[in-house]
């Protein structure tokens, strides 16, 4: 979980906002929170050690597609779920919302994204944050 004071609300919208570059770009990385680091002094995240990333530009079937569900359940998962505090899911869920709309992820990666965004755990993280039922992910 993301830990820095004041900063925390900075530190969430920021490393969402690096995420769904990510996904625009079709970069997945189910390794990537554990590679977040934050700057102390500003809280701006900076993603390190892309190892285990791989880059989507077409659509997949079959096996393949179903281990790239699995990897974004993973990186979105870790992201989206565990490291942000629970105080701030709200501001991550209107976050995330808006950067379907201004930077949605590359037309390969769109579907396992909805996917995870429209998941029963992800539906019950945010079920518990004030404000947060009201609104709708768009471009799903």
């Amino acid at each position: 979980v993301i830990e820095l004071g004041g900063q925390n609300e900075h530190a969430v919208v920021e490393m969402l906002k690096t995420t769904w570059q990510m996904l625009h770009g079709g970069f997945v990385n189910v390794d990537q929170a554990n590679n977040v680091l934050y700057d102390p002094v500003t809280a701006n995240p900076v993603f390190i050690d892309f190892g285990r990333a791989r880059r989507v530009t077409k659509t997949l079937t079959g096996r393949s597609q179903a281990i790239l569900q699995v990897q974004i359940n993973s990186m979105l998962g870790d992201l989206v779920m565990a490291t942000v505090p629970r105080e701030l899911c709200g501001v991550a869920k209107a976050t995330v919302a808006k950067l379907q709309e201004e930077i949605p992820p590359l037309p390969a990666l769109k579907d396992n994204v909805c996917k995870f965004l429209s998941s029963k755990a992800l539906a019950n993280k945010w079920e518990a944050c004030e404000g947060a039922e009201q609104i709708e992910i768009p471009n799903c």
